[in-house]
């Protein structure tokens, strides 16, 4: 009986071992928003291992599946701080409305954990004189257990978005784009052509890119296609580039996101 029950304290202890070892991933704590004179300032605490990789607002709180306040269009500020900076001031002007706010970290030490974890969301009121405060109303992301802290393999697609205007000069034509982990950025573009057997091709462009970077990708056409496409636009033609962004993580995982532009020649 006593060796049973030594047993049973010895089975006991290593599965508290094995719970104790499991590594949690935490996003960023915001503890406040404060608005004077339409500035914002945001302050928030990082638990051990968390840095800091962006502050995001927006005039609503919906959010995707990566976190990020969706829709897009309805993002007012980005911004990048200092790994370690714990307090930012915004350097966008808030008028008077309502504003939603989160603060997205990484845990360096887990790297099974999502690249992004999102603080709660805070709403903050900005009144006619341009002050206001913050209170919290949404959840972020919850802990995640990473098994250990010993890494693992990343199988997360990233996040991306893609800005573009949707009617441009055929010699400026460009996209600018984000991720929100580091590795590459791939544009690639083609136009249909009346009269032509097979599509016309834009250069293919691929660019290395931080997290959270927004980086412009020039498309261009070789010199006898840019003619093509130019004397059709003369002869009145409508012509839209379709083009596609891949965005690639360090680990291969990849998303792609697509836009489609209405060209002119000046």
């Amino acid at each position: 009986m006593a060796r049973r029950l030594a047993a049973a304290v010895i089975a006991a202890g290593v599965a508290l071992l094995l719970v104790s070892a499991v590594a949690l991933g935490r996003p960023p704590v915001i503890k406040s928003v404060k608005v004077s004179n339409g500035t914002a300032t945001y302050t928030w605490t990082l638990p051990p291992g968390v840095e800091t990789r962006l502050i995001e607002t927006s005039t609503t709180p919906g959010t995707n599946v990566f976190g990020y306040f969706y829709p897009p269009s309805n993002q007012y500020s980005f911004n990048v701080p200092a790994p370690t900076a714990t307090t930012f001031v915004d350097d966008r002007q808030f008028p008077a409305g309502t504003y939603f706010v989160h603060i997205g970290g990484e845990d360096t030490t887990i790297e099974a954990c999502p690249q992004r974890e999102f603080s709660d969301t805070m709403m903050f009121v900005v009144n006619a004189a341009g002050d206001g405060s913050g209170a919290n109303v949404a959840n972020g992301t919850p802990e995640c257990t990473g098994g250990g802290g010993s890494g693992g393999t990343d199988k997360i697609k990233p996040s991306a978005l893609v800005k573009f205007s949707k009617r441009q000069d055929v010699d400026k034509l460009f996209v600018s784009a984000r991720m929100d982990e580091a590795g590459t950025l791939t544009a690639q573009g083609t136009v249909a052509v009346p009269g032509s057997s097979k599509a016309v091709s834009f250069t293919r462009v691929v660019k290395a890119v931080p997290a959270d970077k927004l980086r412009k990708l020039p498309l261009k056409l070789k010199k006898s296609k840019l003619r093509q496409v130019k004397r059709a636009l003369k002869r009145g033609k409508r012509l839209k580039a379709k083009i596609s962004v891949i965005g690639r993580d360090r680990s291969g995982n990849t998303v792609t996101k697509t836009a489609t532009v209405r060209l002119f020649d000046r």
